[in-house]
């Protein structure tokens, strides 16, 4: 394609006689001077091998190409000064639109405060968060589909940078008579021995737990596994087992017969972060909900790895 070298001045040159229907008027409305006018009428006629003015020593009449070209020219500036103030809009955090993605459990269980304060905080910016398992999260994010995700840390991904934002805490939950709660603490030898009901194994929770459990030399062989964590907490109420939830999505049911315990020695924890592709820019919008996920997290357990 061969480049087009007329210009927004030129346009703006042109849009103005024919508005006007002289060059002094243009330029007097432009406030340059006639010549200039005429030159980036000049201009953009020699590029385009037509004239779009006839010229005479008492009146200026537009020729039918230059009726074409202002039709056409005319449409495009006005696409182009509405996506200017789009821009400078987005600039000011007056509108824009973030996509992010998060785990299950990050999703509900952390984000929704968050988002609601960033929400009424800056409410012309549209957040659009997807609910994904670790491994569709981060391809969503190295595919661009998404502007970000908060998902637990995977500095071992070299496409990513991970922001660390929080440690969280997991710990176990039982029936509330149950004997690994009575105390509040347990060691994950004595969990070993009871049924274990987890999350699905691709998912970021079951390969930490797994990973627990090899980092002791303990067996982990689930009982049960489900897809999601209500059902999860409706089998270890109704008596199947034990599990391992994060603190922070406790709230979010009723543990009215379930009891929890701290794990022992140093508890189970897992770092939740921001999770970007690496020299990928984020809009001001995404900044902006970064910002607000950094102060919202201000308050996180930070643990001295």
């Amino acid at each position: 394609m061969n480049p087009i070298n007329i210009g927004p001045r030129d346009i703006e040159a042109i849009l103005a006689v024919a508005r006007h229907g002289s060059f002094r008027a243009a330029a007097a409305a432009l406030g340059i001077a006639q010549p200039s006018v005429s030159a980036r009428v000049r201009h953009a006629e020699d590029l385009l091998g037509v004239k779009l003015f006839h010229r005479t020593t008492r009146r200026v009449t537009i020729t039918s190409h230059g009726e074409r070209f202002v039709a056409r020219a005319e449409q495009a500036m006005a696409e182009l000064r509405i996506l200017a103030q789009e821009f400078r809009d987005e600039s000011r955090l007056k509108r824009g639109r973030v996509v992010l993605g998060a785990t299950p459990t990050i999703a509900g269980a952390l984000l929704p405060s968050i988002i609601q304060r960033f929400r009424a905080r800056w409410p012309g910016i549209e957040v659009v968060l997807h609910d994904d398992l670790l491994g569709r999260a981060l391809d969503r994010v190295h595919l661009g589909e998404i502007d970000f995700a908060v998902t637990p840390s995977s500095d071992s991904d070299d496409r990513f940078d991970c922001e660390p934002l929080s440690d969280e805490e997991f710990v176990l939950v039982a029936p509330k008579d149950h004997p690994l709660v009575q105390t509040g603490t347990v060691t994950l030898a004595q969990a070993s021995k009871y049924p274990l009901l987890t999350l699905p194994r691709e998912t970021a929770t079951r390969e930490m737990l797994a990973n627990a459990y090899a980092a002791q030399a303990l067996p982990f062989h689930p009982s049960f596994e489900t897809h999601n964590a209500i059902s999860v907490l409706a089998l270890v109420k109704a008596g199947f087992g034990i599990t391992f939830m994060p603190v922070g999505m406790l709230s979010m049911f009723d543990m009215t017969a379930l009891g929890t315990a701290h794990v022992a020695p140093g508890g189970i924890y897992r770092t939740v972060s921001i999770t970007r592709s690496k020299g990928r820019a984020i809009q001001p919008a995404g900044e902006a909900l970064i910002e607000a996920l950094r102060e919202g997290f201000q308050g996180g357990k930070k643990r001295n790895h």
